[in-house]
């Protein structure tokens, strides 16, 4: 049980916990030691304030907290709004370990994206890509497509998306919610892999994108081929999808300047 944590701290450990969160605010009742509590609800001690999104090179947050109650400004190089709830709760969690705000800021700004976890690079002729390749599930994807969505830029926004695996009977239903989302959301292009993703098209096209922005393909290369040679129409490409899809491949196709090796054209369907 989640309170069994709480309940086997030492009586000089600060118990670090989400206030959002009613069950682990609950649960958390189970040590009589002190809490720091980190979120948006009235009890917690740090919070986020504004957050500026720049782009793909980051986003702004504002921090509060004990010793910084007038607010501390964080230029974190992480994409995306769960990062900025993260930064909260490392900031949270560095407080109850002693470090003090400028050690926080350090700590946060130096934090850089890793492969395959939400992290942008920019290809040869202009084209950003989005590397969110690692892994995939319903919750995710739908984040990943709502901060494309949210990009100040209107020009050419899509993704590459592939099967998300291991959902059990509902998985055709949740592709097809990504399609539905994928339409709703106005993005440019689908690439997608996996025979899953099948749902996810046909759910695209009947929500309101076209036939020629929704396609298949039977491999990670064949997708990144098709978008590298639609590349002066589209700037930003989010790649994302389960691990046994091996979508790491297309976004080495990406890197490697797959405009040029894209000539002999995809098999799409």
């Amino acid at each position: 049980m989640i309170g069994n944590l709480f309940a086997g701290l030492k009586e000089e450990a600060i118990a670090v916990t989400p206030a959002d969160e009613p069950l682990l605010r609950r649960e958390a009742r189970r040590f009589a030691g002190n809490h720091l509590y980190f979120g948006a609800a009235p009890q917690a001690q740090v919070r986020l304030g504004r957050v500026m999104a720049r782009g793909l090179s980051g986003q702004r947050l504002t921090l509060f907290g004990p010793g910084a109650e007038r607010g501390r400004r964080v230029e974190l190089q992480l994409l995306g709004a769960h990062n900025a709830r993260n930064a909260l709760a490392a900031a949270a969690a560095a407080l109850a370990a002693g470090a003090d705000w400028d050690q926080i800021q350090a700590g946060l700004e130096t934090v850089g994206g890793c492969p395959g976890r939400l992290s942008a690079f920019q290809v040869p002729g202009g084209l950003w890509v989005v590397d969110d390749s690692y892994n995939a599930n319903p919750a995710s994807v739908g984040a990943g497509l709502e901060f494309l969505a949210g990009l100040r830029t209107r020009a050419g926004r899509g993704a590459i998306l592939g099967d998300m695996l291991e959902l059990g009977p509902r998985g055709p239903s949740l592709h097809r919610r990504v399609g539905r989302l994928a339409a709703a959301l106005k993005l440019d292009f689908l690439a997608l892999v996996g025979p899953l993703s099948g749902r996810t098209a046909a759910a695209a096209r009947r929500a309101g994108l076209s036939r020629e922005a929704v396609r298949e393909f039977a491999a990670p290369e064949e997708a990144a081929a098709w978008v590298a040679r639609s590349r002066p129409r589209w700037k930003v490409v989010l790649v994302k999808g389960s691990r046994g899809v091996h979508l790491e491949r297309a976004v080495e196709y990406l890197r490697a300047g797959g405009a040029s090796r894209a000539g002999a054209g995809a098999a799409a369907r």
